[in-house]
């Protein structure tokens, strides 16, 4: 049985070294985690999960963007 390949979600690359950046939860079993490449993380400001603080929900978080209007 081969297994699912992870790949970036904001650029659906399957290159390079993946990160996770959330995980989802699924009533009837284990759930999955969701990806990103490490230049997505970089231009979208996504915050890997080895950074999220204790508590974490597993949503996937974006950096602050300093002067940002919204």
């Amino acid at each position: 049985m081969s297994g699912m390949v992870p790949f970036c979600g904001w650029c659906r690359t399957v290159l390079g070294e993946l990160v996770v950046v959330g995980f989802v939860e699924a009533n009837s079993g284990p759930g999955w985690s969701r990806h990103a490449c490490g230049g997505c993380v970089d231009a979208f400001g996504i915050v890997p999960a080895d950074e999220q603080p204790v508590g974490w929900r597993g949503e996937v978080t974006y950096r602050p963007t300093v002067g940002a209007v919204r």
